[in-house]
């Protein structure tokens, strides 16, 4: 573990501090922009948006790609994608285009972040570190499975000096069972009877049996992720 002097930790909790700033402000102004409009805009606004997106597939790579530009966190656009293409095709491009988007956060974030910043133990406040240096594709993939933060786990593996084939390989295997539910909830929704509907609550719209069974597996691998969660941490 490189130690950090605490003239570079001060300047570290300032960056933080900027970022978590801005944040505020986005999610601020995005509240006013929703207060101020009535449902009915709201939800025709996500028609338009919807459209677009149908008629030009290459917006969806897009969005995984800018996701980090527009504060769309990664979950949210793997609901998204189930919502626009189903449970088994919202999957595979889901997986694709989050394990796009985060190869291209970690390999950003590795060039960009000085060396003394990357500390080898990156991923031990998770329980991971001493397994990050010992086998990455393993950290990697069991922080993947154990839903960890996306972005977390993407800056994990940059301050932990991953190399990018396992991060790439893990990536793609362990987002497999942490999209499913989402995409799966998404796909519940039927996108085109919610928007022709005018209605704000999409009650009949849903396919419950499928939003269920969303639920119970997401409930399962959360449970099973703390286990494995465990384990990781008495290995390390």
């Amino acid at each position: 573990m490189i130690d950090v002097d605490d003239g570079s930790r001060g300047l570290m909790a300032w960056r933080l501090a900027i970022l978590r700033s801005c944040l505020l402000l986005a999610f601020m102004a995005l509240l006013i922009v929703i207060y101020f409009s009535s449902p009915q805009t709201v939800l025709t606004r996500c028609a338009t948006v919807y459209r677009l997106i149908e008629s030009n597939a290459w917006l969806i790579v897009a969005l995984y790609i800018g996701r980090l530009a527009i504060l769309l966190p990664a979950g949210v656009l793997a609901l998204l994608t189930g919502m626009l293409y189903g449970t088994f095709w919202g999957e595979v491009i889901a997986v694709a285009g989050l394990t796009l988007t985060g190869t291209v956060e970690f390999i950003v974030m590795r060039a960009v972040i000085p060396a003394r910043y990357r500390l080898g133990a990156a991923g031990e406040g998770a329980g991971f570190g001493r397994l990050m240096k010992k086998s990455p594709f393993q950290a990697v993939l069991m922080m993947r499975i154990c839903f960890l933060p996306f972005d977390m786990v993407n800056a994990a593996a940059a301050w932990g000096k991953v190399p990018i084939r396992p991060f790439f390989a893990a990536s793609v295997l362990g987002l497999i069972p942490g999209s499913l539910p989402l995409v799966m909830f998404g796909a519940s929704i039927t996108l085109d009877t919610w928007l022709s509907s005018g209605s704000v609550w999409p009650a009949s719209s849903i396919s419950w049996p499928q939003l269920l069974i969303s639920v119970v597996l997401s409930a399962g691998l959360f449970l099973g992720a703390r286990i494995l969660r465990k384990r990781g941490e008495s290995a390390s």
